[in-house]
């Protein structure tokens, strides 16, 4: 059963997206990479190409199965724009917005975070984004990584790996989250 679930548009920030993916499988998460692009092979913002697990129909069969625990990953990168744009945005938004209202844990790294603020997710919640973008209705957190009750939100590439830990620990516990580190010499 799927406990995570990696949301790819084009131009998706592929350190942010694909370092979550490997540290989350390290860790034993069952993750599934999902192509918000029309096609299920979606090119991320510096070339590289990733053939996604699913494409949004099949998520939304995988995610009916889900565990309650189960988290969304929002990669940032110049694709975030892709949440707001296309045929499947509104359907994504609505998703999104439905998970969080369950209070499921939803994750977000770079420019991902303004999307959710966007969204009304982050309003009165600590988070961080990008240095250079803000979060309006949020308080600014002071750490790299910032985990306020389910949400989960990350400044950029560099804290990728930090990102990605901070998950495995809100689905697996201290120990696995300990393990894993300690084996990617963290």
């Amino acid at each position: 059963m799927t406990e995570a679930f990696v949301f790819l548009n084009e131009g998706f920030e592929e350190i942010e997206a694909l370092t979550a993916v490997n540290v989350l499988r390290r860790g034993g998460v069952a993750v599934q990479s999902v192509s918000l692009a029309p096609q299920t092979t979606v090119t991320g913002g510096r070339g590289i190409t990733v053939v996604a697990d699913l494409d949004l129909a099949g998520f939304q069969a995988a995610y009916a199965q889900a565990p309650s625990q189960a988290v969304l990953i929002l990669p940032g990168g110049p694709g975030t724009k892709g949440y707001f744009e296309g045929p499947k945005a509104t359907a994504f938004e609505a998703l999104v917005k439905a998970h969080h209202a369950d209070q499921r844990p939803i994750a977000a790294i770079c420019a991902a975070p303004t999307v959710l603020d966007a969204w009304g997710i982050l309003a009165g919640r600590t988070a961080v984004c990008y240095p250079s973008l803000r979060l309006p209705s949020a308080n600014p957190g002071r750490h790299p990584v910032e985990t306020d009750g389910s949400l989960i939100t990350a400044r950029g590439p560099a804290t990728s790996m930090a990102f990605a830990l901070a998950i495995l620990r809100t689905l697996k516990g201290d120990a696995i989250q300990t393990e894993v580190a300690n084996q990617l010499l963290v």
